[in-house]
């Protein structure tokens, strides 16, 4: 006797069942009965099932606990965020087949996010075949026409100014202090300064569409003349002549920028000073007191001397002394107005500027200033710069060089609040 069958124990339903099992069962009736036959086939497929639901949920268990699996495979299962997940995926497998791929199913497979990774060679394109001019312009900076060379493009938003260098490849902030991370770099460094905010697969998208585009600053610049003039600023200086009355740059400085006239006289007599025809020339000079380099102002002049080396414009009244008063502006023509409103004027007092700018020979020549200055009673350094956003970063710097060196400091702005101590002496001249 086979045991008892319980599909033909529940109802006639069940027993209609076995009865069409046994008629599919090709075995001789004297070999098996009906109620074993009926068993014997409900537990093979019984076993069959079973066999196939562990190995099913073996699979199962070992996609839920894989490695690969991340959190965002959980938000996929809602057919709101899936669906934008989805269409996120097929945008930018479209943009980036072979390098980028966002959560998705692929055959069954658990969701998995691959991080963005930018190969050595394209990089190499982008800081190679993009200009930092051509991301600064884009950012609704201006170039700066007057202060820019084939070699150096210098660009300005508000008070905000970069520098363009090296062909295109660096840039520099000269408002920031040097070795600052964000005030020198390469073009993935200056996109990172501009938007902040940005993905670095984004940064790396942003650049890719500007490779070989070329900068409208690189036009103007190369229709300029190339400089003829090979000899060095000092030979170049030696050739000019004092100022005379009368002349057109005694009329620019003491007509149209208000120099005092015993200012200019005291200047000129320092040697500091000279006529360039068209424009003033301002003499920067090395540790050794030789010329290095020259501001030239003028009315449609605002340059450096090609081949200048920028340290600093000096301008020490009265006899020579040991400095134990530095006063440091951002023009030559602003620490000669400084000069002629100091209240103070005590011996030792050395007016000086950066020509805008603070490159490493101009803070090493303050820094030198400096040293000698910490040994000196009473010694100060006056921070006249521009009362603006670029010469309150100026101010910042100069406050930190003052203090590594341990040599007092202080802050003067213009009495009227006005944007430059020579901005005064115009408003002055007005209203008399």
């Amino acid at each position: 006797m086979g045991r008892f069958c319980l599909p033909c124990g529940w109802s006639w339903l069940g027993r209609a069942f076995c009865s069409g099992l046994r008629a599919s069962v090709r075995l001789p009736e004297a070999s098996i009965d009906w109620p074993a036959a009926c068993e014997h086939f409900r537990f093979h497929v019984a076993d069959e099932y079973q066999r196939v639901n562990e190995v099913k949920n073996e699979e199962n268990f070992k996609k839920n606990n894989s490695k690969n699996r991340t959190k965002m495979a959980v938000f996929c299962r809602f057919s709101l965020v899936g669906m934008a997940i989805r269409a996120i995926k097929k945008e930018v497998k479209a943009k980036y087949p072979e390098r980028f791929l966002v959560c998705g199913h692929v055959k069954g497979d658990p969701e998995m996010y691959q991080r963005f990774e930018l190969s050595e060679q394209d990089r190499q394109t982008i800081v190679n075949g993009v200009s930092c001019a051509t991301l600064l312009e884009n950012h609704h900076f201006l170039l700066v026409l007057e202060k820019s060379t084939k070699r150096c493009f210098k660009y300005r938003k508000g008070n905000e100014h970069i520098i363009v260098n090296h062909g295109g490849k660096g840039w520099w902030d000269p408002q920031s202090p040097r070795g600052t991370p964000d005030s020198s770099g390469d073009v993935f460094a200056l996109c990172r300064r501009l938007d902040p905010a940005m993905k670095w697969h984004e940064v790396c998208t942003t650049l890719g569409a500007l490779v070989g585009v070329e900068p409208k600053g690189a036009v103007y610049v190369a229709q300029k003349a190339e400089r003829t003039d090979e000899r060095s600023p000092g030979e170049r200086w030696a050739e000019r002549k004092s100022l005379y009355r009368g002349g057109k740059v005694w009329n620019y400085l003491i007509r149209e920028r208000c120099l005092p006239e015993a200012i200019v006289r005291a200047a000129v007599a320092k040697g500091c000073l000279r006529d360039g025809y068209h424009a003033a020339w301002f003499a920067h000079t090395d540790a050794q007191g030789a010329v290095c380099g020259a501001e030239l102002r003028g009315p449609e002049t605002h340059i450096c001397l090609g081949g200048s080396v920028k340290t600093l414009f000096r301008f020490q009244p009265g006899s020579v002394q040991p400095v134990r008063r530095l006063v440091i502006c951002e023009a030559a023509i602003d620490a000669l107005s400084f000069a002629a409103l100091d209240q103070v004027r005590a011996p030792g007092t050395l007016y000086a500027s950066t020509a805008g700018g603070m490159g490493p020979e101009t803070i090493a020549a303050i820094q030198t200033h400096l040293a000698a200055m910490k040994a000196l009673p009473d010694a100060v350094l006056v921070v006249a710069t521009d009362d603006d956003d670029a010469g309150n970063a100026f101010a910042d710097t100069l406050y930190r060089l003052a203090d590594d060196a341990g040599v007092a400091f202080m802050r003067r702005l213009p009495p009227d609040r006005a944007k430059d101590f020579n901005q005064t002496l115009k408003n002055r001249a007005q209203a008399a």
